[in-house]
């Protein structure tokens, strides 16, 4: 078994309501300091697999793919591990 976890944000200059509503949330509660605020997805995945080098392969095509928008969002593995 392979897991992996997968962060997803999106990318510069696309608009992120709910981030520009977290930055605005946290001004109200005085904390001003706060520039910005982007937010994203965390996705765990378990695959049936042996290989780590073959799952990290099937992993990168399941993100360009479906996972991560490509015109709108970047991602990036944070993890890969036997388990």
């Amino acid at each position: 078994m392979i897991n992996a976890r997968i962060l997803i944000t999106p990318k510069p200059g696309i608009l992120d309501p709910q981030g520009k509503a977290i930055k605005l949330g946290l001004h109200n509660l005085n904390h001003n300091e706060v520039e910005s605020v982007v937010t994203g997805k965390i996705m765990d995945i378990k695959i049936k697999h042996s290989n780590l080098k073959q799952a990290e392969s099937q992993i990168k095509d399941m993100c360009d793919r479906l996972l991560a928008n490509p015109h709108m969002e970047n991602y990036k593995i944070l993890e890969i591990k036997e388990g």
